[in-house]
């Protein structure tokens, strides 16, 4: 599996507009550096993992989730079972 730094920042984006917040903000609130982190997401680096841990935590997050973009209450079905429901 290869993990994907633009996807990673675009989850987080995605986040961020749903919380209402912006990345200045939650650099301010979890107490890193805004030219750091904004540097990291023009070059689609990851962060540290205490960072993407702290950022996780203010976006309500798993790494897991922000990182490869698993949903962890998500339940995957098979196509089969998802025609079953549909068609039912």
């Amino acid at each position: 599996m290869e993990i994907d730094g633009r996807a990673f920042w675009l989850r987080v984006d995605s986040e961020l507009i749903a919380s209402e917040c912006s990345l200045r903000d939650m650099c301010k609130y979890i107490g890193i550096s805004y030219f750091t982190v904004n540097t990291q997401r023009k070059n689609h680096a990851f962060p540290k993992i205490e960072q993407l841990l702290s950022m996780a935590n203010f976006l309500h997050k798993t790494v897991e989730e922000l990182v490869i973009g698993k949903d962890k209450n998500k339940i995957e079905l098979s196509p089969r079972v998802m025609e079953i429901a549909y068609t039912a």
